[in-house]
């Protein structure tokens, strides 16, 4: 797999709708602990937002074909 760096640009998602989880390090006081957010967070994220949009659609879907079922008959 190819090493990826990455650079500050704009956030490809809104920051404050991403519960960010805490992950001390080992070393530092809890005055020092960094909210870190990791790939792993990003694409649970980014997943959960994509199955919501798949129900919305898929109700979408079967109210419109219900509809032209009851007005077809």
């Amino acid at each position: 797999m190819q090493n990826t760096m990455v650079t500050e640009s704009e956030p490809l998602i809104a920051i404050d709708d991403l519960p960010i989880k805490i992950k001390p390090t080992q070393g530092t006081s809890a005055a020092e602990k960094e909210q870190l957010l990791t790939i792993d967070d990003l694409a649970a994220y980014k997943q959960k937002i994509l199955m919501k949009k798949i129900l919305i659609m898929a109700i979408v879907v079967n109210v419109i074909v219900l509809i032209s079922i009851v007005l077809c008959t």
